[in-house]
């Protein structure tokens, strides 16, 4: 089992766990696919590692892009998420 992840619903201020088993990932493995994720933020291998066969996670933040110390309420890092789905030999 992963590493608890919650994402915070902004509009009701509350928190709402993810489950692993409740994504596309295990849509995609019920139906006989391969998984893997690239990502640069969020730690997806250690979040969904029993639904994804192959996972690449680096931390990468751009320090010019996000002026932290201005207090830019949309303040938010840059990532682009990679997701990869194929039907498995058989």
């Amino acid at each position: 089992m992963g590493r608890l992840l919650s994402i915070h619903n902004p509009d009701s201020g509350t928190w709402q766990r993810v489950e692993e088993h409740d994504t596309v990932f295990q849509d995609a493995l019920n139906l006989d696919y391969s998984t893997a994720v690239a990502g640069w933020y969020n730690p997806y291998c250690r979040v969904l590692p029993d639904v994804l066969d192959r996972c690449f996670w680096t931390f990468s933040f751009s320090a010019q892009k996000h002026d932290v110390a201005a207090g830019d309420a949309d303040d938010k890092p840059d990532e682009t998420v990679a997701v990869f789905c194929q039907e498995r030999a058989g």
